[in-house]
């Protein structure tokens, strides 16, 4: 395993190697810019493996990208080396229509710090919708960020992660996208599903750090549980002016126009011809599997 490599992969441009909050900004970005987040061998390809070594060729050597588990885990290792201080923490799911969190584990978060007081929230595997950039542990303040505006709360055990609500700006694509059964069929995404809140709570993480190994449940639950196969987005990659996803065999671009403010630019139902083309050409991933999805008509 060679960190330059893995630097490479994510066409990091800092050449600096101490620890500052520039070079985390930087790499947490590079990451979500360069490494999309996928599942994709849940429909079809090979059972993922907890083990580094193994993480670290699929992405770095076999240029894939992987999901929460993986990315973080990879970033993780990559930090130690560069002389950060890190923590790995479990993150749960929250129920908006019960309002409580998930009670098993199934994401992966990093606490990082260096020679600061400061620590710092970090996630490059939500995919997309969540925060980039690294959090200042910090309870009650506005983070903005380009892909939104954050904050944390907390209760007893657990930090809660936050986001503001964002609004989208009419665009060609919304009476195809709201006449399509992607409104029925798919994930209710953020703009509908929290359209009247404020605030929206995306997900807990628990304060108390686990180990590498103790991950090993969450990373299995992760790729078994029914909503990462049916509802969630299949491939995500984003960078500081737009999101592309994949849900199902739905394409979605948007655009961020400020933090709050985003847009449809791009909203396609694709065969399965199209899907490896655009997985191809906008995510960077030639699949050796047949992909199989249900598919939306």
């Amino acid at each position: 395993m060679d960190v330059e490599k893995y630097f490479e992969r994510l066409n990091l441009r800092n050449p600096a190697r101490q620890p500052s909050l520039k070079l985390l900004k930087d790499i947490c970005m590079g990451s979500a810019s360069n490494i999309p987040y996928e599942n994709l061998d849940m429909f079809g390809g090979e059972r993922k493996i907890w083990d580094l070594p193994t993480i670290y060729q699929n992405i770095v050597e076999k240029k894939r990208g992987g999901f929460c588990y993986e990315l973080n885990g990879l970033l993780q290792w990559a930090l130690k080396l560069l002389g950060y201080k890190v923590e790995l923490l479990m993150g749960y799911m929250y129920d908006s229509k019960n309002n409580l969190f998930q009670t098993v584990s199934d994401h992966l978060v990093l606490m990082v710090s260096w020679d600061t007081e400061d620590k710092y929230l970090t996630d490059v595997g939500w995919g997309g919708s969540s925060f980039v950039l690294p959090l200042n542990l910090k309870v009650g303040i506005e983070q903005s960020q380009p892909n939104g505006i954050y904050r944390l709360s907390e209760n007893r055990d657990m930090y809660i992660v936050e986001k503001k609500r964002q609004t989208y700006l009419k665009s060609e694509y919304d009476q195809l996208y709201f006449n399509s059964k992607a409104e029925k069929d798919c994930v209710k995404l953020d703009e509908i599903r929290f359209k009247d809140i404020p605030w929206n709570i995306l997900f807990g993480v628990e304060k108390a750090p686990c180990t590498f190994e103790d991950c090993k449940v969450g990373h299995d639950y992760a790729q078994d549980e029914e909503k990462f196969m049916i509802s969630k987005p299949i491939v995500i990659r984003q960078n500081r002016e737009r999101r592309k996803f994949f849900v199902k065999n739905l394409y979605y671009e948007k655009k961020y126009i400020d933090p709050v403010t985003l847009k449809l630019e791009r909203f396609q139902k694709c065969s399965m011809e199209e899907m490896y083309d655009i997985l191809k050409k906008e995510f960077g991933i030639i699949l050796n599997f047949k992909l199989s999805i249900p598919f939306i008509e």
